[in-house]
């Protein structure tokens, strides 16, 4: 239901919406009136750089994950005369980065044709973009990698619960500790140039800011930073080489890492 040419009219959404639920239980409805699924704010397919999927509704607290939504081509529904409009796969590609790569949801909008079929064109390219992330994230570099932090919560959630690539395990500070670092030993001195951050959301998204480092044999140097993970983060940066990494953490309560990843991408994109 998102609304286009509804301004000035006058439509009992919640009518609608109870006749969709009586209908469908488990049916989501997203855009106009009381919407289940919560729209980042534009069509391009980016979230914010701080993304909080906990928000307020209702003067409650409640987990609403921010949906990306873009289209393929230049336009939105059928067209016979855009295949020129086709994205690129770097396009598409920094899509992901910005939107799955934030925290967010992506929803890549491909229109049937008029055979009612996805066009050959836009699943090849969909299929492409598949293949490189594929490629890109084949090999964590800090999986299974000896892992220390400034505290753990209990031997449950362990630094090394970070590393184990166990979505169900994931390490926690200590009760009461809002600040708190990570690090990972590689092993031996290693080339990468993607790092991915993943919070167990499962109790909560908690992180405010984070920077990564690694150490050059001196000091620790500083490689990104950001503020809020999810579900997911991603950051890009110039190659660099380390043997040891660490991640420093802040938060609303004691940061947790379900997973924390480096990669070497054989692309820029």
């Amino acid at each position: 239901m998102d609304g286009a040419g509804t301004e000035g009219h006058v439509y009992d959404w919640a009518g609608h919406y109870r006749l969709i639920k009586s209908l469908q239980p488990d049916a989501l409805t997203a855009i106009a009136g009381p919407s289940d699924i919560r729209w980042v704010g534009n069509e391009n397919g980016i979230a914010p750089e701080t993304l909080h999927n906990v928000v307020e509704v209702g003067g409650a607290p409640y987990w609403w994950p921010a949906e990306c939504d873009v289209p393929i081509r230049g336009n939105w529904f059928w067209h016979t005369d855009d295949q020129n409009s086709l994205k690129t796969a770097d396009q598409l590609l920094d899509i992901y980065h910005k939107s799955v790569g934030r925290g967010a949801n992506l929803l890549l909008n491909v229109a049937p044709d008029r055979r009612g079929r996805l066009p050959e064109a836009d699943l090849a390219r969909i299929k492409e973009v598949w293949q490189i992330l594929k490629r890109d994230y084949a090999r964590n570099l800090a999986r299974g990698k000896a892992s220390a932090a400034s505290s753990a919560e209990s031997g449950r959630h362990a630094a090394k619960h970070a590393t184990d690539g166990r979505p169900a395990t994931w390490w926690q500070a200590k009760d009461g500790e809002l600040v708190g670092w990570l690090e990972v030993d590689l092993g031996k001195e290693a080339e990468f140039n993607r790092a991915v951050i993943q919070e167990a959301i499962q109790v909560g998204q908690r992180i405010d800011s984070y920077r990564l480092e690694r150490w050059d044999g001196d000091r620790w140097v500083e490689v990104c930073r950001g503020t809020t993970v999810g579900h997911k983060r991603i950051d890009r940066f110039q190659t660099v080489s380390a043997r040891r990494v660490r991640l420093e953490l802040k938060g609303t309560e004691p940061p947790t890492i379900r997973e924390f990843g480096l990669y070497l991408a054989s692309s820029q994109r």
